[in-house]
């Protein structure tokens, strides 16, 4: 079995490298274009797909928090046009739920990236 260990080593460091590159690769909605949009009162989605826990922590003002799982179930009333911006904790089931929202037919959907990026104040419930 200690055999393996390297291998299995290889392979996580193989997926970590091939995460970020995926990562990176997803052009991000920049903080300036977000806060302008909220400010603005310009008609988008803003889906905040993190656990209840970290969103009952602080979340965006004005997002609607959903559950990965759940998508796009929860989002039947939306236009399959509508602006949907999705984001997460650091980017990564930010990334996720856009791929599965235009698997399912979403054509406007953009990603913000992590919670983190959000440089204004969180609101809590």
């Amino acid at each position: 079995m200690t055999q393996y260990i390297p291998y299995i080593i290889m392979g996580i460091i193989a997926g970590f490298i091939i995460y970020r590159y995926i990562l990176n690769a997803i052009t991000l909605m920049s903080y300036k274009e977000l806060k302008s949009k909220l400010e603005n009162g310009d008609k988008f989605v803003l889906l905040d797909v993190r656990t209840n826990k970290e969103y009952r922590s602080g979340f965006i003002p004005g997002s609607r928090h959903i559950s990965p799982e759940n998508l796009p179930a929860k989002l039947k009333k939306t236009k399959k046009d509508a602006l949907i911006v999705v984001y997460c904790q650091s980017g990564g089931r930010a990334a996720a739920a856009k791929r599965k929202l235009e698997l399912n037919g979403y054509s406007n959907v953009t990603s913000f990236g992590g919670v983190r990026r959000w440089k204004g104040a969180l609101e809590k419930k």
